[in-house]
């Protein structure tokens, strides 16, 4: 009956060794899965944030730009105030200086 209970007592233990390493391989792989899925969300949210400094950057340029347009806008606009003689100016068939449909063009673009 000794040698029966110690038999049944070390394939218990046999059991118990084996449920144990299972146990630590399961919770090895779920924390090497957290560790990728983490990487993998920090590489997205690098990605979402290079974008947006991106596009930030695309839009300051726009805007630069259209302050560099406006401000020559208003210059020449001055200029052919200050160059009018009174006669109306100005070829009829072109309202619009090149500079000011680019501007036109812009600003319903950038609207």
């Amino acid at each position: 009956h000794y040698r029966f209970c110690k038999e049944r007592l070390n394939k218990a233990r046999v059991v118990l060794v084996n449920a144990e390493q299972t146990e630590r391989t399961a919770q090895e792989r779920l924390e090497q899965q957290k560790r990728e899925v983490e990487r993998r969300l920090a590489a997205e949210k690098a990605e979402r944030e290079e974008a947006e400094r991106k596009r930030l950057e695309e839009k300051e340029a726009l805007e630069q730009r259209q302050r560099v347009l406006d401000e020559k806008l208003q210059q020449e606009l001055v200029q052919k105030d200050q160059n009018e003689d009174g006669s109306g100016g100005g070829d009829p068939d072109m309202p619009y200086s090149q500079e000011e449909s680019v501007l036109r063009s812009t600003k319903r673009r950038v609207s």
